[in-house]
């Protein structure tokens, strides 16, 4: 940060990179999920896995879940992403007790493209029989412009009041 006083002016001015190293072990339903229409479903399909009941001579017991899903794959991913910002403020002290206050920020964000892209469009197997998320690899930016303003007056040494005004912009 640099900070430039001239009379009534006082400018600053600074720059921030922030590098972000994510590292991921999460797999989705890597446990699995089972779905039932009935609670008695459920009851009969714990019964039979707790303690037997249920299985007959002729079959064995057919279970009684509506569906199962299970996530599979590699659960471990290592992302970064990289920040940038910029600001740039000027404090104009119009009286001793009535100080503006001006500034503009920019901010940019570089999100990398999936590094495990379907490429070849098959849902869910990536033609392989290799699960892989998201059918177009894809990069995507961030850019934000954001001006803002301030005043502030303080009528007596113990008495200060202020307003703020701000918005921001994608650039």
């Amino acid at each position: 940060m640099v900070t430039w006083s001239h009379g009534q002016h006082t400018t600053k001015a600074g720059l921030e990179i922030n590098r972000v190293f994510d590292f991921v072990d999460n797999l989705y339903e890597e446990g699995g999920s089972y779905s039932y229409d009935y609670s008695s479903d459920f009851i009969a399909d714990y019964l039979n896995a707790t303690s037997g009941l249920g299985n007959s001579i002729s079959g064995g017991y057919k279970p009684q879940y509506y569906s199962f899903s299970q996530g599979f794959g590699n659960p471990r991913l290592e992302l970064a992403t990289t920040d940038y910002a910029g600001f740039l403020t000027d404090d104009w002290r119009v009286t001793p007790r009535l100080t503006l206050s001006l500034g503009l920020r920019y901010e940019y964000e570089y999100i990398p493209s999936n590094p495990l892209p379907n490429t070849n469009g098959t849902v869910g197997t990536g033609g392989l029989g290799i699960p892989r998320p998201s059918a177009v690899p894809t990069t995507e930016t961030t850019s934000v412009l954001a001006p803002g303003s301030r005043l502030t007056s303080m009528a007596t040494v113990r008495r200060c009041s202020g307003a703020v005004m701000g918005c921001t912009t994608d650039a």
